[in-house]
């Protein structure tokens, strides 16, 4: 393949591409819900031991963000990115013809190892684009969509090929990305983006609030969802309408991210994070319902997912415009990893190991009060962001 070696970054098929290749990492960690019920089934242990080895996942990812931080100013962001999608191929792949409980957790490491690496020079490249918040949204739009696709076929897939049907799909994903690897610059340098607006040097405090919020916000947000699809068997519903119902969530996962990428910052910032979030935590009071009927779980789920998806871009949007080297973006993309290990970890410890016992509702209500408890602390936590924001460009509005 012919890379080009100064891609226009700031083109529709340059934004298309990479928004759609720093998807596919995200896809697997959206896709952890039917994943831990999956293990679950497959290998017949307790859900806290397949929330376990979702953590792994996780826990691979948020490795592969930091050595990402450490190594992409030295290296070829697209060599990287070509190795990573490759590894996270090859871990799947070892994910079909692995049966230990322990050899699938090191695999399953080595995919988010991959995920991880990946998604830091991805995001750090959407960053330098001319309106990164309106980016964010577009790649929220395209890894719902792929997401929505792979929620409606997990049923069928399960059916006749259990759990191994999944990793196969995830393995298919990352070598059709490794198809546009001409579109990632080989490094950080390459492109400038001379029609974005002037930042200052980076501010640090404004960083470092934003990345507490951003941790805070995704660890709120991936404990419940982590048992979102047992959450609903256990009320009653069947793994049909779980499925559907995840699958329609990622309908409203694509207009959160379009009225993110429509609106970008013309309300500010601080208006949809406060209204997203109080969205967030009503759906989250929503699946705390004993018996779940169908309506009122996809529901729930259509309004996680979708407010998910649009309050996530003006946290980055924060961090983008916080620090123009996109040090910054690196090590937020490293609080996400933390914040999607932590998140599956807590929940697992707060459901409890019940390997023969029947779980119902309400041995998940605990971890539905951590994700709100932390939802209201991630609220918190932007406001002096934002306020400094406000006291550097003058404009209460605009940031």
């Amino acid at each position: 393949m012919n890379y080009k070696n100064t891609a226009d970054l700031n083109s529709k098929i340059s934004i298309l591409v990479i928004t759609t290749l720093c998807s596919i990492p995200f896809v697997i960690i959206i896709m952890v819900p039917v994943l831990v019920s999956g293990i679950v089934e497959s290998y017949n242990v307790s859900p806290q031991k397949a929330g376990f080895i979702a953590s792994a996942d996780m826990a691979g990812y948020t490795l592969g963000t930091f050595l990402s931080f450490l190594i992409m100013r030295k290296l070829s962001w697209r060599s990287l990115c070509t190795k990573a999608l490759l590894l996270m191929a090859l871990a799947n792949g070892l994910s079909i013809i692995c049966n230990d409980y322990y050899l699938i957790m090191a695999a399953r490491l080595l995919s988010g190892l991959g995920a991880g690496t990946v998604t830091a020079i991805l995001l750090a490249t959407i960053g330098k684009m001319h309106d990164s918040d309106s980016a964010y949204g577009w790649w929220l739009v395209a890894q719902s969509i792929i997401s929505g696709m792979c929620f409606y076929l997990f049923p069928s897939i399960n059916q006749h090929y259990g759990i191994d049907g999944i990793f196969l799909l995830f393995s298919l994903l990352c070598i059709t990305g490794l198809l546009f690897m001409g579109y990632v610059p080989s490094n950080r340098s390459q492109q400038a983006t001379p029609h974005a607006p002037s930042k200052k040097a980076g501010n640090y405090k404004i960083a470092a609030w934003g990345m507490l919020a951003l941790f805070l916000f995704e660890c709120g947000l991936m404990a419940p969802y982590t048992y979102a699809e047992l959450l609903g068997r256990a009320g009653g519903l069947s793994i049909d309408k779980t499925s559907l119902s995840l699958s329609l969530s990622m309908i409203g996962g694509i207009l959160g991210g379009l009225i993110a990428a429509k609106l970008s910052t013309r309300y500010g910032r601080m208006l949809p994070i406060l209204l997203g979030n109080a969205v967030l935590i009503i759906s989250l009071l929503m699946l705390k319902l004993e018996q779940q009927t169908f309506y009122n779980y996809a529901t729930a789920i259509f309004l996680l997912f979708g407010v998910w998806n649009c309050v996530l871009p003006y946290l980055l949007g924060i961090l983008s415009d916080s620090d123009p080297s996109g040090s910054s973006l690196a090590l937020g993309n490293g609080a996400i990893g933390i914040a999607l290990v932590t998140g599956p970890f807590i929940a697992a410890l707060l459901v409890g190991n019940n390997v023969n016992q029947q779980l119902t509702s309400q041995s998940y209500h605990p971890v539905l009060f951590f994700g709100m408890a932390l939802l209201t602390a991630a609220t918190i936590c932007i406001s002096p962001a934002l306020y400094q924001f406000k006291k550097i460009y003058q404009s209460p509005l605009v940031r």
